[in-house]
């Protein structure tokens, strides 16, 4: 999608950007990332829309403890939105709030606007501890998997040099089984505690 983007920015004149336009140029460097990088966020994604016909936008999302962000950046204005990560949209949609550009438009500015009210949040807790656990699970479930691939790894480069056949014995079907069953559970536990 940079690409797209770059070449609409390049069919433009500097002096002509809109501020939507000047928000593309800083998604192309990259600095979008960086600026909301400063923050406590997480979970960071920016979608560019640049289509003929269709008005064009961006769209960021990030997530701050239990509370989740989305907005929409439009020629005309923006769109955003605070939520506790886990509501519905009907419980959300009344909860857009629109918001014009100011002459002197900052994006660090308006990301700060948008950090305070999260922080002010009446939903906001910390969930630091419950982000560590679903690493850690993480970890121990990729960590699973490895052993597997390892053993079946070696056996086959052992199969391929010695050109001998290897009989399945119960210990070893069990140390590939037991392994994959421990990466099914600890990874259904990272999904959960999301």
């Amino acid at each position: 999608m940079k690409n797209k983007v770059s070449k609409y920015l390049s069919s433009k004149e500097k002096s002509l950007y809109t501020q939507l336009d000047l928000l593309f140029k800083m998604y192309i460097d990259e600095k979008i990332e960086k600026e909301l990088s400063c923050l406590k966020f997480y979970d960071i994604e920016i979608y560019a829309y640049c289509n003929k016909g269709v008005e064009n936008s961006i769209q960021i999302n990030f997530k701050y403890y239990n509370l989740a962000c989305i907005i929409d950046f439009f020629n005309k204005g923006i769109e955003y939105v605070v939520y506790s990560i886990g509501d519905s949209f009907e419980q959300v949609k009344d909860s857009f709030i629109e918001y014009e550009y100011e002459e002197d438009f900052s994006l660090y500015g308006f990301i700060s606007l948008v950090y305070n009210q999260m922080k002010e949040h009446p939903n906001l807790k910390d969930n630091t501890q419950l982000i560590i656990k679903q690493k850690k699970y993480k970890m121990i479930a990729n960590m699973c998997l490895i052993i597997p691939c390892v053993i079946i790894g070696i056996s086959a480069i052992y199969v391929l040099a010695s050109k001998e056949t290897i009989i399945l014995k119960p210990f070893y079907i069990l140390a590939i089984v037991i392994p994959i069953f421990l990466w099914l559970i600890f990874y259904a536990k990272s999904v959960k505690s999301k």
